[in-house]
């Protein structure tokens, strides 16, 4: 298992050391189904990757102003206000997609580290 932190702030502190035990691929399912389209279902074709495993996240708190949707399988997030470049599997930028099968070999990314200023 390998651990994928958003930013420090998310990583489990024990003794002033990280753990490496909580992986966001392993948060993310537990997220979503609780945000679910209100029909239940999760029938969102991710951009990026092309999972059908993405969904509805949030809702903006006022007017319904925005929608911020989640991939189970890849992480990959945007907004419902952003173009269809981003939005749309076709027109999704294809230097940028990645296969779902390489997630498991890919490299950690390391946590975002506090400002110094």
């Amino acid at each position: 298992m390998r651990p994928v932190w958003v930013s420090e702030k998310d990583a489990p502190v024990k003794e002033n050391k990280v753990e490496n035990d909580i992986n966001l691929f392993d948060i993310l399912p537990l997220l979503l189904p609780e945000k679910r389209h209100e029909n239940g279902e999760m029938n969102m074709i991710c951009p990026r990757c092309g999972s059908d495993a993405a969904g509805l996240l949030v809702k903006a708190p006022v007017d319904d102003a925005w929608e911020v949707y989640v991939c189970g399988t890849c992480s990959f997030a945007w907004r419902s206000t952003e173009s269809e470049d981003i939005t749309d599997p076709a027109r999704y930028d294809r230097r940028f997609k990645i296969d779902p099968d390489s997630i498991p070999s890919m490299p950690v990314i390391p946590p975002v580290p506090k400002l110094t200023k």
